[in-house]
């Protein structure tokens, strides 16, 4: 079992409380990020900058996160 499955913290961005959660998945940790405000907005990734790129893409506002930071 991975050490991190389990870990959550937030942040804030584009105007709302982001979750981030690590949670089991069948090939490895799923990285996940779920608006606090509107929980249907939940992006999900093999690596922790995969669900970011996907809420900076649905923002369309050009920014990019690392998911690491």
């Amino acid at each position: 079992m991975n050490d991190t499955v389990g870990f959550t913290s937030t942040k804030p961005c584009f105007g709302t409380v982001w979750e981030c959660t690590v949670e089991a998945g069948d090939a490895g940790p799923v990285f996940r990020v779920t608006d606090t405000a509107n929980r249907a907005r939940s992006f999900a990734g093999p690596t922790p900058t995969r669900p970011w790129t996907d809420a900076c893409v649905a923002h369309r506002t050009g920014q990019r996160i690392s998911g690491p930071l």
